[in-house]
C-alpha cells in the first residue's frame, strides 16, 4: 500500500480543506517540519483513521466527536479521503477511501446539536462502490495489516519505541501477543492445567493403600540411607499429591535396600570369613613370634657357647655323658607328654558329654514353653489386627460425615450472606434509579455552563505554543553557549599543543644543525688525516697542505645514519608543527563563528520577545530569562490544566447525558434481577438448613479430635501385639538353635570318646615300655629335664665331637642366625597373644551379627514382595500427573530457575527475525560499534522471567551490557533500528504485501552529526525504491540534508500543510 493523496477538512487541527500529494516530491525521503502542535503528527493520524476508523495509538486513542475541528464551523462536514495504491507494476490498482467520524452538527430545525454516526465508502479501481457494512474488512485485506501492526510498521514514534526497547519482558510479552497472534500458546499452557487438576482426584485414591504399606516398612538404622528411606516413607504418608518418583523411589529404595541388606549379608559372611582367616593369620603370627623369639634365645646360647668353647675344655667328657643321658631323659619326656595330652582330651570329653546330657530335659521343656508363648502372641495380633481394621473402617466414615457436614455449614453461612447481599443489592438498585434520575437534571446544567470552553482552549493553545516556541529557542541558545564554551576551551588546547610543538620544532632543528655541523667537521679531520707532505689531496689535488684540519675527540662518534635519522625526526616535528597550526586557526575561526551565531540568536530572541510583550524588565543573564519563561510555563500551565478538566468535563456530561436514557433502562433491569435473585436466596438457604441437619443425625463422633484418638488407642495395642508376638518368636528361635546344638554336642562326644580312649592306653603302653628299655625311673629323667634344657645336650655333644671344629661351628651358627633374624627386633608376645584374642573376639561378634542381618533381610524381602505387584499401577496414574505437572509448571515458567513461559520461548523466534534485520541498520548507524542481542537462553527464566530482555553488544569492549547504559544518541539509533526490524517482520509475516509507507517521528535531536548522517543513509537506502519515508523533525541540520520537505504551520484558522521541493 502506497498513500497517493490525502485530503482532509474539518479534521482535527485542519479546519479548513488541505490536499497533500504525495506524488509532488522529487525523492521519496522527505521531512515533515513545523512548531510543536501545528498539526504534523495530524497527518499519520488522518491515514490510519482513513484505513481504520481510527486515529492515533491505543495509548491516547481518538475517534468520534474528538475529531471534529474546533478551528471549523459545526455545519463544516469533517472528512478524510485517502487515495492509495496497491501493487506494482502491471499489478498496481488504485483506491480511494473516504470516512467521516462521529461528530456533531446543528439540527436543521430549531436549536441544539445532533450526533452524526461515522460513514465510510471505498471506490474500487473500475469506480464502483464497495458495500459499506464490508468495507473495513476488505480495507484490512487491501492493507494485508491489522491497525495495530500498522501503527508499528509504518509509524515510529521515538516515545513508544524507547519504552518498547527498554521495556521488561512481560510488557514486550504483551505487545508481541497482539502483533503475532502468540496467544494460543497461553491457552495450550491452560488446558494442561485444568487437565492436571482433573487428574488430581485419580491420586488421591492411591494415598490411603500407599500410606498403610508404607507405615510397615521397619528401616535399618545402621543403613546408609536410612534417613532417605525413612524421609520418602514419611513423603508418602504424608504429601497430598503423590509424585510418580515418590513411588519409583520408594520402590527402589527398598530394592536399593533389599540389595544391600543381601550384599551386607554376603559382606558380613565374607567378614566372617575374613575375620576367621585374619584370626589364623593372627595365631600364625603368634607362632612365628615364639619362633623368632628361640631364633634369638639360641642367638645368644651360641655365644654362650663360643665362650664355653674357650673356658670349658677340661670339662669335654663329662659333658658327652651327661648330654647322652639328657638326650634319652626328653625322648621320655616327650612319649609322657602325648601320654598326658591324650588323657586329659578324653577327661575334657566325658565332662562335656555328661554336662549336655544333663541340660537336654531342661532344654526340650524350655522350647514347649516358648512355642507355646509364639502361638497366644500370634492368636493376640491376628485379634487386635482385625480390631484395628474395623476402627479404621468406622473412623474414616466418621471423618467423611464430619467434613461433610464442615461444607454444609459453611454453605449455609455463604447462603446466608448471599441473602443479605441479594437484599442490599434490591434496595441498592432502587436507590441508583431514582439517583440516575436525580444526576441527569445536573448534568443538563452542566453542559450549558460549560459550552464556552471550546473557544478559550483555542486561544491557550495559541499561547501555549508560542511559549513552547521561546523554550525550543531557549534551549537550543543555551545548546548553542555551551558548545561555544567547548569550542574555546578546544581552540585554547589547540594553542597550548602549537606552541608546546613549535618549541620541540626549534630544539629539535637545533640539535639537528649542531650535530650536522659536527658530522661535516668529522669527515674533513679524517680526510686531513690521511694527508702526506708531497702527495696530493684527494679532495683538491694540491700536494701543499699548509693548514689541516684537526680532529676533535668528540666528532668522531658522529655517523651518517644517526645523522640521517635525526634528520627524520626533525622533519617529523616540523609537519606536527604546520598541522596543529592549521588546526589552531581552524579552531579559532570557529569560535568566532558560534560566538557570532551565539549573539546572533540572543538579539533575534529578545527582539522576538519585546515583539509579543515577553520582555518585561531587561534581563541580564541567560538564566535570569530561563527563569522569567519558567514562571510564564507554570501559568499557561495551570491555565492549561484548568481549560482541559473542563473540556474533559463537558466531554464526560456530554457522554453521560448521552447514555442516561439506556442507563435508565439498565438499572430497572437489574432491579428485577436483584428481586429475583433475592427469592432465589431465600430458597438455596433454606436448602443447606435441612442438608446440615441431616448431617448432625448422622454424626458419629463430636468431633475429628475423638475419632483419632479411637483410632490411635486402636493402632497403640495392634502395635503392641506386634512387639510381643515378634519377642516370642525370637524367643523360641533361639531355644530351637540351642536344643540342636545340645544334640549335636551329645552324638559327637559319644562318637569320639572310644576312639580317645583308646589314644590314652596306646600312649601309655608306649611310654611306660620305653623307660624300661632305657633303665630309668620317672624321678629320674624328671629331675633331669628340670634341671637341664633338651639344648644343653645338643651343646655337650658338638663339643665332645669335634672340639676343634667346635670354634668354627659356633661361629657359623651365630652367622647364620643372625642373617635369619634380619633386622627384626625381639616380638612381644603379649601383645601378640592379646591381638589373637580380639581377633577370636570379633569373629565371634561378627557371626552374631551376619545373623541379625540375615532376619532383616527376611522382613525387607517379605515388605518389598508385598508392595511391588500393585506399584505399576499406581506408577502409571502417578506419573500421568507428574508429566502433566511438569510440563505445566515448564510451560508456564512456573519452575524456579525456569520462569520463561511457552509464549515468551515462541516470541524469542520472532524477536530473533527482529534483531537480524535491526541489527544490519543499528550496526551501520554506530559505524559498526553496537549490536543488539537477545538475553542468554540459559538465564532467561533465572529469578524472573527475562527471555525477551534486550542485551547491547560493543564492538570496541567485545563485552554485552545494558541497554539502559546506552546514551540518548545511541538508544535513539537502537530505538530506530529496532522500530524498523520489527517493521520488517510484520510485513514478512503478513504475506505478500507492499507497505511502502513509514513515517518516523522525533528523535534526531540527540544525535551528534557523524551519527546522524549513519541514520539519514540508512533511511535513504530503504527510500531507494518505492517507498515514501517521511521524517517528522524540528531539528535544523535535518532541513539542510532533506531537500524536499512538507512544511506544516498552524494559526488562529487551524493547520495548514504546503510542500518545498528543492
Amino acid at each position: 500500500m502506497k498513500p497517493l493523496k490525502l485530503t482532509m477538512e474539518a479534521f482535527g487541527s485542519y479546519g479548513r480543506r488541505t490536499v497533500i500529494d504525495f506524488g509532488k516530491p522529487d525523492q521519496n525521503l522527505f521531512l515533515i517540519t513545523g512548531d510543536t502542535g501545528a498539526g504534523k503528527s495530524t497527518i499519520f493520524d488522518a491515514i490510519v483513521f482513513a484505513l481504520y476508523g481510527e486515529a492515533s495509538s491505543n495509548a491516547s486513542r481518538k475517534d468520534g466527536a474528538e475529531l471534529q475541528s474546533q478551528f471549523a464551523s459545526p455545519e463544516t462536514l469533517p472528512f478524510v479521503e485517502l487515495t492509495f495504491s496497491e501493487g506494482r507494476g502491471r499489478d498496481r490498482k488504485v483506491y480511494i477511501v473516504r470516512r467521516t467520524p462521529r461528530h456533531k452538527r446543528p439540527l436543521k430545525r430549531g436549536s441544539g446539536m445532533k450526533d452524526v454516526s461515522e460513514t465510510v465508502s471505498l471506490r474500487m479501481p473500475d469506480g464502483s462502490e464497495y458495500p459499506p457494512k464490508e468495507t473495513d474488512r476488505k480495507l484490512e485485506e487491501l492493507v494485508g495489516l491489522t491497525k495495530a501492526q500498522f501503527m508499528q510498521v509504518a509509524m515510529i514514534a521515538q516515545g513508544e519505541f524507547m519504552e518498547f526497547l527498554r521495556a521488561r519482558s512481560d510488557d514486550k510479552k504483551a505487545i508481541f501477543r497482539k502483533l503475532f497472534h502468540t496467544g494460543q500458546y497461553q491457552e495450550i499452557v491452560e488446558e494442561l492445567g485444568r487437565r492436571r487438576k482433573a487428574k488430581e482426584g485419580e491420586i488421591q485414591q492411591i494415598k490411603a493403600a500407599c500410606r498403610l504399606e508404607a507405615a510397615r516398612i521397619e528401616v535399618p538404622q545402621d543403613y546408609g540411607r536410612a534417613g532417605e528411606l525413612s524421609e520418602q516413607k514419611e513423603r508418602i504418608r504424608q504429601e497430598e499429591v503423590f509424585i510418580k518418583e515418590d513411588l519409583e523411589q520408594l520402590t527402589t529404595e527398598l530394592e536399593m535396600l533389599r540389595a544391600w541388606l543381601k550384599s551386607q549379608n554376603q559382606k558380613m559372611e565374607e567378614n566372617v570369613k575374613m575375620l576367621g582367616r585374619f584370626r589364623d593369620e593372627k595365631r600364625d603370627a603368634l607362632t612365628q613370634a615364639r619362633e623368632l623369639e628361640e631364633r634369638f634365645a639360641q642367638l645368644e646360647k651360641a655365644k654362650k657357647q663360643m665362650k664355653q668353647c674357650e673356658d670349658q675344655e677340661k670339662e669335654i667328657e663329662q659333658a658327652h655323658r651327661l648330654a647322652v643321658r639328657i638326650r634319652e631323659a626328653y625322648q621320655i619326656r616327650e612319649r609322657y607328654e602325648r601320654f598326658s595330652e591324650e588323657t586329659q582330651r578324653a577327661g575334657r570329653a566325658r565332662e562335656q558329654l555328661e554336662r549336655e546330657k544333663k541340660l537336654l530335659p531342661c532344654i526340650e521343656k524350655n522350647l514347649t514353653a516358648a512355642s507355646a508363648m509364639e502361638e497366644e502372641k500370634k492368636r493376640l495380633l491376628d485379634q487386635e489386627t482385625e480390631q484395628f481394621s474395623r476402627t479404621l473402617d468406622r473412623v474414616d466414615r466418621a471423618l467423611n460425615i464430619l467434613k461433610e457436614l464442615r461444607i454444609a455449614i459453611k454453605e449455609m453461612e455463604q447462603r446466608e450472606s448471599l441473602l443479605v447481599k441479594a437484599q442490599s443489592d434490591f434496595v441498592q438498585a432502587e436507590n441508583q434509579v431514582k439517583e440516575l434520575e436525580c444526576q441527569e437534571v445536573q448534568w443538563r446544567n452542566q453542559e450549558r455552563d460549560l459550552q464556552s470552553v471550546g473557544k478559550e482552549l483555542v486561544l491557550w493553545q495559541s499561547k501555549e505554543q508560542e511559549a513552547s516556541r521561546f523554550i525550543r529557542k531557549t534551549v537550543s541558545l543555551r545548546q548553542m553557549k555551551k558548545e561555544a564554551a567547548v569550542q574555546e576551551k578546544t581552540a585554547m588546547e589547540a594553542q597550548r599543543e602549537y606552541m608546546q610543538a613549535r618549541n620541540e620544532y626549534q630544539e629539535g632543528s637545533a640539535e639537528y644543525e649542531a650535530l650536522r655541523q659536527r658530522f661535516l667537521d668529522g669527515q674533513a679531520g679524517l680526510l686531513a688525516r690521511e694527508l702526506k707532505p708531497g702527495k696530493p689531496c684527494p679532495v683538491c689535488g694540491s700536494t701543499s697542505h699548509p693548514a689541516p684540519c684537526r680532529l676533535p675527540d668528540e666528532n668522531i662518534s658522529v655517523d651518517r645514519e644517526k645523522l640521517e635519522m635525526m634528520e627524520k625526526e626533525t622533519g617529523v616535528l616540523r609537519t606536527r608543527q604546520e598541522e596543529l597550526a592549521a588546526q589552531t586557526r581552524s579552531s579559532l575561526a570557529l569560535l568566532e563563528e558560534k560566538m557570532k551565531n551565539l549573539r546572533q540568536a540572543g538579539d533575534d530572541l529578545k527582539k522576538e520577545a519585546e515583539d509579543l510583550g515577553w520582555a518585561g524588565p531587561p534581563c541580564r543573564t541567560l538564566e535570569e530569562w530561563e527563569e522569567r519563561l519558567k514562571e510564564r510555563t507554570i501559568q499557561l500551565e495551570t491555565e492549561g490544566k484548568k481549560l482541559k478538566e473542563k473540556e474533559k468535563q463537558f466531554q464526560r456530561v456530554s457522554e453521560a447525558l448521552s447514555k442516561a436514557e439506556e442507563e435508565k433502562v439498565r438499572r430497572r433491569e437489574k432491579l428485577e434481577l436483584a428481586r429475583k435473585s433475592l427469592e432465589e436466596a431465600k430458597v438455596r438457604l433454606d436448602s443447606s438448613r435441612i442438608k446440615a441437619e441431616t448431617y448432625e443425625k448422622e454424626q458419629e463422633y463430636p468431633d475429628e479430635e475423638s475419632a483419632m484418638k479411637v483410632l490411635s488407642q486402636a493402632r497403640d495395642r495392634k502395635t503392641e501385639a506386634e512387639r510381643g508376638w515378634n519377642g516370642a518368636r525370637e524367643q523360641s528361635r533361639l531355644v530351637r538353635e540351642r536344643l540342636s546344638r545340645t544334640k549335636a554336642l551329645i552324638t559327637r562326644f559319644e562318637a569320639e570318646l572310644p576312639d580317645l580312649i583308646q589314644e590314652e592306653e596306646m600312649r601309655r603302653e608306649d611310654y611306660r615300655v620305653f623307660m624300661k628299655e632305657k633303665g630309668w625311673s620317672q624321678e629320674q629323667w624328671q629331675s633331669l629335664t628340670s634341671d637341664h634344657p633338651k639344648e644343653d645336650a645338643e651343646e655337650l655333644l658338638e663339643k665332645v665331637q669335634s672340639y676343634k671344629e667346635r670354634r668354627a661351628g659356633v661361629q657359623a651358627q651365630i652367622r647364620s642366625l643372625t642373617e635369619t633374624i634380619g633386622s627384626r627386633s625381639m616380638p612381644d608376645l603379649k601383645q601378640l597373644e592379646e591381638e589373637n584374642k580380639n581377633a577370636e573376639k570379633h569373629l565371634g561378634e561378627a557371626r552374631q551379627l551376619f545373623e541379625k542381618r540375615r532376619r532383616e533381610y527376611e522382613n525387607i524381602r517379605l515388605a518389598h514382595e508385598t508392595m511391588v505387584p500393585g506399584l505399576e499401577k499406581r506408577k502409571k496414574a502417578v506419573g500421568e500427573y507428574e508429566r502433566l505437572d511438569r510440563l505445566y509448571r515448564i510451560l508456564s515458567g512456573n519452575k524456579t530457575g525456569s520462569r520463561m513461559d511457552l509464549e515468551t520461548y515462541v516470541q524469542r523466534r520472532y524477536l530473533e527475525q527482529i534483531l537480524d534485520s535491526a541489527n544490519r541498520r543499528f550496526w551501520e548507524m554506530s559505524g559498526g560499534q553496537f549490536e543488539l542481542r537477545m538475553y542468554q537462553l540459559e538465564r532467561a527464566g533465572e529469578g524472573k522471567n527475562r527471555g525477551l530482555d534486550l542485551m547491547v553488544y560493543s564492538a570496541l569492549t567485545g563485552k554485552e551490557r545494558e541497554i539502559r547504559t546506552l546514551s540518548g544518541g545511541e538508544s535513539f539509533m537502537a530505538a530506530l533500528s529496532l522500530a524498523l526490524g520489527m517493521a520488517d517482520r510484520i510485513e514478512a509475516g503478513s504475506g505478500a504485501i507492499n507497505l511502502d509507507i513509514l513515517f518516523i517521528d522525533e528523535g534526531f535531536g540527540s544525535l551528534d552529526e557523524h551519527s546522524r548522517d549513519q541514520a539519514v543513509k540508512v533511511l535513504q537506502e530503504m527510500a531507494g525504491g518505492s517507498r515514501l519515508v517521511g521524517i517528522i523533525s524540528h531539528v535544523t541540520e535535518l532541513k539542510q540534508e532533506i531537500e524536499d520537505q512538507l512544511i506544516v504551520t498552524r494559526d488562529e484558522n487551524g493547520s495548514q500543510a504546503k510542500w518545498k521541493i528543492s
